[in-house]
């Protein structure tokens, strides 16, 4: 396969109008060879193939955050394309104390509610509340409170917003008599 590669970008190099196509088959080459090393430094065979992306989830999954950072500084994905990778990466992987240090670590390009639903998606409350509460928009926190049912953080929200509907869904599923009595006496019974 590399050796066609190659072979391509002899051809796509010497036509100046397939500059673009040699820049291409270039980087492939490039990331063809980086997946190889990472293949025989884990001896495993999962990474030839795969796209930038695939690869750098492939790293954060196996812990070589170092080669994750390689590939990306390499091959330039997009910061919000490699956030929502190493997201998912990170709580497929239950890593969540490297998920704390990776959001505390630069500011998100993508905000903090990707963090919130991944790990939502991956079962793990604790985390999806910690991040929840770091959503600057109420109404997002609102709906990701909602979801997790997590309603001692739905309650000022809900009044802060007069949110109708979230009311009466909380007064429908929630149990709580104290959080129940205090949405009557703000909507009434709705």
């Amino acid at each position: 396969r590399l050796k066609k590669l190659g072979f391509a970008h002899e051809m796509y190099r010497n036509n100046r109008a397939l500059a673009f196509h040699a820049k291409m088959t270039e980087e492939q080459i490039h990331l063809y060879e980086f997946q190889r090393k990472l293949e025989s430094k884990t001896r495993e065979s999962c990474f030839v193939g795969k796209s930038v992306l695939a690869t750098i989830h492939m790293c954060v999954l196996r812990g070589l955050t170092a080669d994750a950072e390689s590939v990306r500084y390499k091959f330039k994905p997009s910061e919000r394309n490699f956030y929502h990778t190493k997201i998912r990466a990170l709580c497929e992987s239950e890593n969540w104390e490297e998920l704390r240090k990776f959001a505390k670590g630069w500011r998100s390009p993508v905000g903090y509610k990707p963090f919130a639903e991944a790990c939502i998606d991956h079962g793990n409350v604790d985390e999806a509340v910690f991040f929840a509460q770091m959503v600057p928009e109420s109404d997002e926190q609102l709906s990701l409170f909602m979801e997790l049912k997590q309603w001692d953080f739905c309650l000022p929200l809900v009044k802060k917003l007069r949110d109708i509907t979230a009311a009466e869904i909380m007064m429908r599923e929630c149990q709580d008599p104290e959080i129940l009595q205090e949405l009557e006496e703000t909507f009434g019974s709705t």
